[in-house]
C-alpha cells in the first residue's frame, strides 16, 4: 500500500508540474485532494432535498467537476504515455551503449592481421594490451651505440640491454611520418620546416637543415638532400581502399639493420637474423604501427638484425637510386618469373630463342632477376647478365656461386659483368644472337621522379625527342646483335605505337605478346590500362 501511495504521489505531481508547464493553475487539481468530509457535505445536501436552485448548481458544479476529472484523467494518460517512451527511449539507450569489449573480443578483432603477420599465438595478448595502452616500451629494453666512421644511414646500431629468451616479449613502434607518393613528400620536405627537421634527426642528418631558420621553408635543395636518403626510411603498405601510401618509423624501428641471410651465413657471429617485423592497424585507434618480436634468443649487447624488406623506389632518380635498392635486395623479377603465368614468359623466351646450345644471350639492367639462372636451368648454355650497379654484380655471381655449390650440377651458370645499357663498347659488333631488356628501358622512360607527370599528363615520357637515353641503348642493343638476332624487350609502358616508333629505326618489329593477369594471386583483370598488363615485344637486326 505504502508503494502504491508514492506512486500516487508521484504521479499527481508530475500532472501538476505537466499543467504548470502548459501555464495552467494547479488548483484546477484541487479535486484530487477533496476530502471524505467535503464529498459526505455534498452528497447529504441532495439527500435533504434541497431547492431546484440549489439542484441546478449542484448539478452544473458536478458536471464542471466532471469535466476537470477527465481533463486530469486524459493529462494522466498523457504523462503515463510519455513515461512509458521515456523508458523505451531508455532501454533504446542502454541498447545503443557500447557493450563492454573482452580481451577476447579484442584479440578476435585483430586476429586477420596477426595470423597474417605471423606473430606467434603467445604473443597476442601482450600486443593487444600495448595496443590499448599505447604503451612504446621499446626504449627499456634496446639501446643505440654510435660509429662515427659508417655512413649515416650505419652509423647506428641496435643493441639488447639484456637477455631475452625467443618469443617472450612484442614491441609497438609508431610512425612518424607517411606519405603517398614521391611528389608529395618532395612537396612536404621542401615547404615544411617541422616535417624536414624531423626526418633530417630521423636520418643523422641534421646538417641538411642547420641553414634553414626556424619555422622558414626549407626549400627544394633540403628536400632533394632528404629525398636521396628517404628511400633507405619509407616503407610501401596499402590502405583499406588498396591505395598504396608509405610510412616512416621512428629510430629505433628505423634503425635496426637488415641483413641477407646470405649474407648472415657468411658472416661472423652476431649477424644472424633476429627479429621479424610486422605491420597492425589498431582498431582500438586507428593508428598503424610496426610490430617487432625475437623469434630467437638474444644475449645482452646483441645487435638485432632484421630480414630485408621492401622499401620505397625512386625509380626515376638514377643511379644512385637503383644502388640504394639493391642493398638489401636478393632477388626480384620486374613483369613475373620464369614460371610465372603458368610459364607463359619462359615459352615466349624458348619460341624465339630455340637454339638453347649455342644462341649467347645478353640481359641488360639485369638487378637482382633469377632469368639468367632459370634461362641455364633450362638448357641455355650462354647467358651473360649486365648490370651498371657494380655491388648487384657482385651480389649475383656470390649467389650463383653459392647455389652451385648447393646444387652440385654440372648444368651451365650465368656469367656476369658490370657495364651500362648505354654504353657497351666493351662489346664487339654483332657479339649476341639474341638480347632481353627486362625493365631497362623503361626505367629510362619514367619522367624524373617516380611518380611525376609529363607536359602531356602521362607518367611516362611520350616523346622521341626526351628519350635519348632509350635511343641510345636501342642503338648500341641493334649494334652488338647479329643479323638475324632478336630483341626481347618487356615493357609496361601503355603505348605499343611509342615504343615500335622508337625502335623501327633500328630494329624490326615482329611480334608483340600481351600479357595480363600474369600472377593470380594479384587478380588484374583483362584490360589494356598500364597498371593491369605488359608486353613483350620481339624485334629482329634486318
Amino acid at each position: 500500500m505504502c508503494n502504491f501511495l508514492q506512486k500516487d504521489k508521484y504521479v499527481i505531481h508530475s500532472i501538476a508540474e505537466k499543467l504548470e508547464a502548459k501555464g495552467e493553475q494547479a488548483k484546477s487539481m484541487e479535486f484530487t485532494s477533496a476530502s471524505e468530509r467535503v464529498a459526505q457535505d455534498q452528497r447529504d445536501d441532495l439527500l435533504d432535498g434541497r431547492n431546484e436552485q440549489r439542484r441546478a448548481a449542484l448539478e452544473v458544479q458536478k458536471q464542471r467537476r466532471a469535466v476537470q476529472k477527465q481533463e486530469a484523467d486524459d493529462l494522466e494518460n498523457e504523462f503515463a504515455e510519455d513515461k512509458n517512451e521515456e523508458a523505451e527511449d531508455v532501454h533504446v539507450d542502454k541498447e545503443d551503449k557500447p557493450t563492454p569489449v573482452s580481451m577476447e573480443d579484442v584479440i578476435t578483432a585483430h586476429q586477420p592481421q596477426l595470423e597474417s603477420m605471423n606473430l606467434p599465438q603467445s604473443l597476442w595478448a601482450r600486443l593487444v594490451q600495448k595496443l590499448a595502452q599505447q604503451t612504446l616500451d621499446a626504449g627499456t629494453s634496446f639501446g643505440y651505440s654510435f660509429d662515427s666512421t659508417q655512413p649515416p644511414h650505419l652509423q647506428y646500431d641496435v643493441h639488447a640491454l639484456e637477455s631475452y629468451t625467443k618469443e617472450s616479449n612484442v614491441w609497438i613502434v609508431p610512425h612518424i611520418w607517411s606519405f603517398p607518393d614521391e611528389s608529395f613528400a618532395v612537396e612536404a620536405l621542401s615547404s615544411d620546416y617541422s616535417t624536414a627537421l624531423r626526418v633530417s634527426e630521423l636520418m643523422g642528418s641534421k646538417q641538411v637543415t642547420s641553414n634553414v631558420a626556424e619555422n622558414e621553408t626549407p626549400g627544394s635543395e633540403v628536400a632533394e638532400s632528404l629525398m636521396s636518403e628517404l628511400q633507405r626510411y619509407a616503407y610501401p603498405l596499402f590502405d583499406s581502399e588498396g591505395q598504396r601510401y608509405y610510412y616512416v618509423m621512428n629510430e629505433f624501428g628505423s634503425r635496426v639493420r637488415m641483413i641477407t641471410q646470405i649474407a648472415a651465413e657468411q658472416s661472423a657471429a652476431n649477424n644472424d637474423i633476429n627479429t621479424t617485423y610486422g605491420v597492425v592497424q589498431s582498431l582500438l585507434d586507428g593508428f598503424t604501427y610496426t610490430v617487432i618480436w625475437l623469434h630467437t634468443d638474444v644475449a645482452k649487447m646483441e645487435p638485432l638484425r632484421r630480414a630485408p624488406q621492401h622499401r620505397l623506389s625512386l625509380l626515376g632518380r638514377g643511379k644512385e637510386a637503383w644502388e640504394t635498392r639493391f642493398e638489401y635486395e636478393t632477388a626480384y623479377d620486374w613483369y613475373g618469373g620464369w614460371d610465372d603465368g603458368n610459364g607463359e614468359l619462359k615459352n615466349i623466351v624458348l619460341k624465339h630463342i630455340s637454339n638453347r646450345e649455342e644462341s649467347k644471350c645478353l640481359i641488360v639492367g639485369t638487378g637482382t632477376s633469377t632469368f639468367p639462372l632459370r634461362m641455364c636451368e633450362s638448357g641455355y648454355q650462354h647467358v651473360h647478365g649486365t648490370d651498371y650497379v657494380e655491388a648487384v654484380i657482385h651480389k649475383m655471381k656470390t649467389q650463383t656461386e653459392e647455389k652451385r655449390k648447393e646444387s652440385k650440377t654440372t648444368l651451365p651458370t650465368p656469367t656476369w659483368g658490370v657495364m651500362d645499357a648505354t654504353d657497351m663498347s666493351s662489346v664487339a659488333e654483332g657479339e649476341y644472337d639474341a638480347v632481353l631488356d627486362k625493365g631497362c628501358m623503361d626505367a629510362m622512360l619514367i619522367p624524373e621522379g617516380s611518380t611525376g607527370k609529363t607536359s602531356t599528363g602521362s607518367s611516362w615520357v611520350d616523346d622521341i625527342n626526351n628519350s635519348s637515353m632509350a635511343m641510345q641503348e636501342l642503338s648500341e642493343i641493334a649494334r652488338v646483335l647479329k643479323k638475324g638476332g632478336v630483341l626481347l624487350l618487356f615493357s609496361f609502358h601503355p603505348s605499343p605505337e611509342f615504343i615500335n616508333a622508337l625502335v623501327c629505326e633500328k630494329l624490326e618489329l615482329i611480334n608483340c605478346y600481351e600479357i595480363t593477369n600474369l600472377h593470380p594471386k594479384t587478380r588484374v583483370p583483362t584490360t589494356k590500362t598500364f597498371k593491369d598488363m605488359f608486353r613483350v615485344y620481339i624485334f629482329t637486326k634486318p
